[in-house]
């Protein structure tokens, strides 16, 4: 796990964000600052003494004319302080981003659907690509809206705790992590993780970025095979939900078990959500998409 992208886009997640020079995670701030993911803020007016109070700061000059750091606690009396532990910066999302567009040879042009949250990265090969930077309670309901309206784009977030957030919602969109597929390196360079990126979305990726260890793609039969396990599964779904729905009626309040989401088609069979997505949508698997539709369908599954 990177530590470096990961402290990134977590503080990038809160509104303001902030690093300090007094904070234990240390990272390589001239280096962040020269690529742009960190510019300098002036040093806060505040900050939390030894005793966890809040102090604010103020200046002396002396005799060399060099200005002087200290905090003032009604408490903890006075404290000088290192200049370096009061430095400030704040991270920038863009540089970021621009560096993905880059390395992953997404096409078009950047754009900000929902300001300072959701972008429309541009397209590769069929897909188009959209990075969501957090799902907040009073944000869910515009980012959903808009996902509604481009079923077949890759979500990228932030951090792993958006994803798992993203995917909790009722989207049918391959959707990966930044946190999981980037790095950035003591030197502030950004790396993509083509290894891991291939594993998600498969043809998506460039082949010249593919290491010969990698696992050739998947042959035509074992395709096959995951697709007979999901149709079995879908055939036992429907079993299952057929005699649900006709125990309730018993009782003239007639109840459906809910429909499978790709997601749960995943872990039922051990795939990626993204063998399930390409093996529902295979031109061959006709059988498979009708179950699929059928159990999408309370009408069909009494049938």
């Amino acid at each position: 796990m990177n530590k470096i992208l990961r402290n990134l886009l977590t503080r990038l997640v809160i509104d303001p964000s902030y690093f300090y020079g007094w904070e234990q995670e240390q990272m390589p701030w001239k280096k962040l600052e020269m690529q742009d993911f960190l510019i300098p803020k002036p040093p806060p007016v505040f900050i939390s003494c030894k005793s966890g109070h809040s102090a604010e700061i103020h200046w002396l000059t002396n005799k060399q004319g060099e200005n002087i750091p200290y905090r003032c606690c009604a408490e903890c009396g006075y404290e000088l302080m290192n200049l370096q532990e009061i430095r400030c910066w704040s991270p920038v999302l863009e540089p970021i981003l621009k560096q993905l567009v880059q390395k992953f040879e997404i096409r078009g042009v950047m754009q900000a659907v929902i300001p300072n949250v959701f972008w429309k990265l541009g397209r590769k090969k069929t897909k188009e690509f959209v990075y969501i930077r957090r799902l907040l309670p009073d944000e869910r309901e515009m980012i959903l809206k808009e996902l509604m309206t481009m079923p077949q784009a890759v979500v990228i977030t932030g951090t792993k705790a958006t994803l798992q957030k993203i995917q909790q919602e009722k989207i049918e969109n391959l959707s990966i992590s930044l946190e999981e597929i980037a790095e950035i390196n003591e030197q502030g360079e950004f790396h993509l993780n083509f290894p891991i990126i291939a594993d998600i979305l498969g043809d998506l990726v460039k082949p010249v970025y593919k290491p010969s260890r990698l696992k050739t793609p998947p042959k035509r039969d074992q395709f096959a095979a995951k697709i007979e396990k999901l149709t079995r599964e879908l055939k036992q779904y429907l079993k299952n939900a057929r005699e649900h729905a006709l125990a309730t009626a018993k009782n003239s309040n007639i109840q459906f078990l809910p429909p499978p989401t790709m997601e749960e088609l995943a872990k039922w069979t051990n795939m990626s959500k993204s063998s399930v997505y390409r093996c529902i949508n295979d031109k061959e698997a006709n059988t498979l998409k009708f179950l699929w539709d059928k159990a999408h369908d309370t009408k069909a599954i009494l049938q």
